[in-house]
């Protein structure tokens, strides 16, 4: 009933439906009424009965209403919607395309002498882009590749091999990673000491750019189901159960997850690297060293500081974010120089000396970004001396680098500190380190299978020394020693094959594993393609990229 038909009807009117009667004398009466008395009878009205005339007015007047508010909100609504749009809407980031990256090494010149071994190029599949942790985590994070780790995709790792005459290198890496696989138990970890162990492998495996990954990868599932039995293994207090007498294996462990935080960007990842980072930025002493289990105190171990400044320094590179870890990041240079020998230059176990440990101490400089400080240089020409072969470990060399104890591990510094400083010095140690590694695997043929079910060679390391570990208590294997230039048997555990063949095939991996400190800082050296990125984002060298497939 229109307003117009309310006044031409009379009220009087017998025939009128009383509802109808009640509804219209409701309408008069609210045209009477001032319009703060009609908001109250509207309101009131809206709670009777539906087939009432005070109901019916109600809506009546709630309709008469709308208009004019609706005129009102609308455009008001509007304006804060655009308002809050342009407030949050993100700046576009900068993208890099990770396959255009071309890294200029500094290293030997072109004519470097090609090693009689024959070079092997392996056409095979590989892990080609991160992944995320699937099973860890199922979340696909960004993807951002640090720049220092950028040279480990396989067009990179193929143009550096080439570069450096290392195409064997790759063929054997790929038996030792086969190796490592074969022998997972399985729970992900290795034998040995398991924490320690485990880190080494996935250290390994992220060198070679293997990332966790489905089934459809070789070495995805290998490397999750090692990642995750770190993170299902660390107490509470950021240790890991099953620790060795001196915790070598907290700061290996923290290592190898800081890595797999910066190539994957999984959460849980970065919550135990930050976790397993705690003790070891606790532990450092006030001059920047580290002692046995994180102890206070003046003594400072080289061997066991060059784990933990590894450890820190990859926890830098991948941005994670605990207290203290930027001012730890920064005594690790002057720690380092607390073992350096004034007199003959290289650094010294727990006090200043020349021995092969000084590798440790010029390489942990080199890669926080002190590559140029004297010491370092006059460390490596000291370096210069040392020779790499198993029927030479335990001869007479200037210096005692080797001192027939530990070759393979003060190897394992040297190759990284030559690599990193370049030049004739590596193009020198590579002459001699290369030929070596390829000749020295034990390599068995056809025993595991591929994707493709191709049956493949696998291949290991035995130290030549008999003293290259101390004992871990598990079962023994026969094993080739040396001793003055013969050969002698031996006995091994699986965990000190383990660890020969992860530290064997991480030098291997020496010319792609890390850019040279001296390229991401020095950003006129980089090629055009990252150069620009990286001067956009500072000195931290991380370049957001947009990962692609090769077709």
């Amino acid at each position: 009933m229109s307003e117009e038909t309310t006044q031409e009807i009379d009220l009087n009117d017998p025939n009128l439906d009383e509802r109808d009667r009640s509804f219209l004398e409701m309408q008069k009466l609210f045209e009477e009424m001032s319009f703060r008395e009609r908001m109250r009878k509207m309101m009131a009205g809206l709670k009777m009965p539906h087939d009432t005339g005070d109901y019916k007015f109600a809506r009546l007047q709630l309709q008469r209403l709308s208009a004019p508010i609706a005129a009102f909100l609308v455009p008001l609504v509007g304006c804060l919607l655009l308002l809050l749009l342009k407030q949050s809407t993100p700046p576009a980031p900068e993208t890099v395309a990770v396959e255009v990256v071309e890294a200029d090494f500094n290293g030997p010149p072109s004519d470097l002498n090609p090693v009689e071994t024959p070079v092997e190029i392996v056409s095979e599949a590989f892990s080609p882009q991160p992944a995320e942790v699937t099973t860890v985590l199922p979340v696909k994070s960004p993807i951002i590749m640090r720049g220092i780790m950028s040279s480990r995709t396989p067009g990179m790792r193929g143009k550096a091999l080439s570069k450096y005459g290392a195409g064997g290198g790759d063929a054997v890496v790929m038996h030792a990673l086969r190796w490592l696989k074969m022998v997972q138990n399985a729970d992900g970890s290795w034998d040995g000491c398991k924490p320690a162990m485990t880190g080494l492998a996935i250290l390994t495996f992220l060198a070679h750019n293997e990332l966790p990954a489905g089934p459809e990868e070789e070495f995805g599932p290998t490397v999750e189901k090692a990642i995750k039995w770190l993170c299902e293994h660390q107490n509470g207090d950021g240790f890991f159960s099953g620790k060795d007498s001196n915790n070598y294996a907290q700061s290996i462990a923290t290592y190898a997850l800081c890595e797999a935080y910066s190539m994957t960007k999984n959460p849980l990842v970065k919550e135990a690297a930050e976790k397993a980072l705690r003790p070891i930025i606790k532990g450092q002493h006030p001059n920047g060293g580290w002692d046995y289990n994180y102890r206070p105190g003046d003594r400072d171990d080289i061997s066991y500081m060059g784990w933990a400044a590894q450890a820190v320094k990859a926890g830098h590179t991948a941005g994670l974010q605990v207290d203290g870890l930027e001012e730890c990041y920064k005594k690790i240079t002057p720690g380092m120089l607390v073992q350096y020998d004034q007199s003959y230059g290289g650094f010294g176990y727990c006090s200043p000396s020349h021995s092969g440990l000084s590798g440790v101490g010029a390489l942990c400089m080199q890669l926080v970004g002190d590559y140029d400080r004297p010491e370092v240089k006059r460390t490596m020409q000291m370096l210069s001396t040392a020779q790499f072969g198993w029927d030479k470990y335990d001869g007479p060399q200037p210096y005692t680098l080797t001192n027939g104890q530990s070759p393979i591990y003060f190897w394992y510094y040297m190759t990284q500190a030559f690599f990193q400083e370049g030049g004739p010095a590596f193009k020198s140690w590579n002459n001699q380190f290369l030929p070596e590694l390829i000749k020295r695997q034990v390599v068995e043929k056809a025993a595991i299978a591929d994707l493709t079910g191709k049956m493949r060679d696998v291949g290991y390391w035995d130290s030549p020394s008999a003293s290259e570990h101390h004992s871990d208590g598990g079962a023994q294997f026969s094993c080739t020693r040396w001793s003055k230039g013969a050969e002698v048997a031996g006995t091994t555990t699986m965990g000190r094959r383990v660890q020969d063949t992860c530290l064997c095939a991480l030098q291997l991996m020496v010319y792609y594993r890390f850019l040279p400190a001296s390229q991401m800082q020095n950003k006129e050296n980089l090629p055009p393609d990252v150069s620009s990125a990286v001067k956009a984002k500072g000195k931290s060298g991380n370049i957001k990229v947009g990962a692609k497939r090769r077709q």
